[in-house]
């Protein structure tokens, strides 16, 4: 009696899905398919010329590239630690701020704010704050707190901008895991908290106890989400 309705349910769902499958078609599918047939071709500038076919040529040169290894390192190493620092970020200022007080709210939303912002404005507003003649962390670091005799230069040393990169991105990235991790941490009866309180049991112990549960298959989803955004950005 079921089946002709689980059939019209199917064309339904289908039917709703196929614009969006379409669409992920053109602007995905299709482009990733080209670039994995231009990989195999020397593709010359001028679009008069026919590209050549030359196999693993492209992928042989990558390898036999220092560079290469060099840029592979630099990238695994910015994705650990932005994953990394973005998820322990947003979880320490979940468990942190679940729990009343003054300007709850407010607190939340300030902490939002580098999430809801356009990158341009933060790009701007870093490079404003770490300016080597009149930003505000130099004054702060060299003129008032006296902890260097001369201002750093931030984004002119290799190693200082690679840190610089990898702070902006765990601002830019903390505030989903923090709302995230909040969002779970209100869903654990209040009960379970009082009941480990009342054996004795530390922050950290409350935690693991009662909270630990529903943020594991939170966090490796969220990694795996901090992954793609480390590997795809182009801001």
């Amino acid at each position: 009696m079921n089946r002709p309705r689980k059939h019209s349910d199917l064309k339904l769902a289908m039917g709703l899905l196929a614009p969006s499958m379409l669409l992920l078609a053109v602007l995905v599918l299709i482009p990733m398919l080209s670039n994995i047939q231009i990989c195999f071709f020397d593709m010359p500038l001028n679009p008069n010329l026919d590209a050549v076919f030359i196999g693993l040529s492209n992928y042989l040169e990558i390898l036999s590239d220092s560079e290469f290894y060099r840029s592979l390192g630099l990238t695994v190493a910015y994705t650990f630690l932005v994953v990394a620092g973005s998820t322990a970020l947003g979880l320490d200022l979940a468990i942190l701020l679940n729990r009343k007080f003054r300007f709850r709210k407010t607190v939340r939303s300030l902490i939002l704010l580098s999430y809801v912002t356009p990158s341009i404005s933060l790009i701007f507003a870093w490079k404003y704050m770490f300016n080597n003649s009149y930003g505000i962390v130099n004054d702060l670091l060299v003129d008032r707190l006296q902890l260097f005799n001369e201002a750093p230069l931030w984004f002119d040393q290799p190693v200082a901008s690679f840190f610089m990169v990898v702070l902006f991105a765990i601002w830019r990235y903390y505030p989903y895991a923090f709302i995230s991790f909040l969002a779970i941490l209100q869903t654990v009866d209040k009960t379970l908290y009082e009941a480990a309180e009342m054996d004795g049991a530390n922050a950290w112990q409350k935690f693991n106890q009662t909270s630990t549960s529903n943020c594991d298959c939170f966090t490796i989803y969220l990694d795996v989400l901090y992954v793609y955004r480390c590997l795809s950005t182009d801001e």
